[in-house]
This record gives structure tokens, C-alpha cells and sequence, in this order.
């Protein structure tokens, strides 16, 4: 049984072989981490910078789902998927923009104004 609310250790502490002072070594990273992790995320939503958003949000599910954190690691995978169909419907959107300038640009040459 689970004696936390909001993680679950038992995937540490299978790969660990229940060695305490490793979890505890995985644990203190972890807390380490995470003052960078919400400055970098924060940074990159502020400036719109979605592949970084995508990379600091696969960085943190990673380290949610070694910590049993099940809800917060789906909800990152969600946003990794959600940027990465956003980033391929923005690059469709530039490519009919170009495709459509190049269209103007050319029907201006065979007849011009």
C-alpha cells in the first residue's frame, strides 16, 4: 500500500531494489531540479518558445512517472503531443502561406497590374 497522497514510490524502489538511500539520493535530484524546471518552463510559455516547451515538458514527465506521479505525467505527455500537432499545424500554415504568396507573386507576373 501507498503511504503517499500524491506519488507512488514503488517504480523506484523496484529499479532501486528498495534501496533507501539511493530513493533518497533520486528524491533529493528530483527537489534540486524542479526551482530550474518552473523557471524554464515559465520562460518558455512567456516566450512562446514551443519546441523548448516540448523538451522541458518530456524532461518532466520523465522524472513524474520514475516518482508514481501517474496524473501530472499524463497530463505532460498531453501537452507534449498538444505542441507537437500545434508546431505541425503552424509549419502547414507557413507552408500554404508561402504556397499562396508564391501563387499572388506569380499570377502578378503573367499579368501584371
Amino acid at each position: 500500500m501507498n503511504q503517499y497522497k500524491n506519488f507512488d514510490l514503488s517504480y523506484l524502489q523496484d529499479s532501486t531494489g528498495g534501496d533507501v538511500e539511493m530513493i533518497k539520493m533520486i528524491m533529493g535530484i528530483f527537489k534540486d531540479q524542479l526551482p530550474e524546471l518552473y523557471e524554464d518552463f515559465e520562460n518558455a510559455l512567456q516566450n512562446k518558445n514551443w519546441s523548448e516547451l516540448k523538451s522541458i515538458a518530456h524532461k518532466a514527465r520523465n522524472s513524474t512517472l520514475a516518482l508514481g506521479m501517474d496524473s501530472i505525467s499524463q497530463e505532460l505527455s498531453d501537452l507534449e503531443l498538444t505542441i507537437v500537432e500545434n508546431e505541425k499545424k503552424y509549419k502547414q500554415l507557413f507552408i500554404d502561406f508561402q504556397k499562396s504568396c508564391q501563387a499572388v507573386l506569380d499570377e502578378l507576373v503573367e499579368t501584371p497590374l
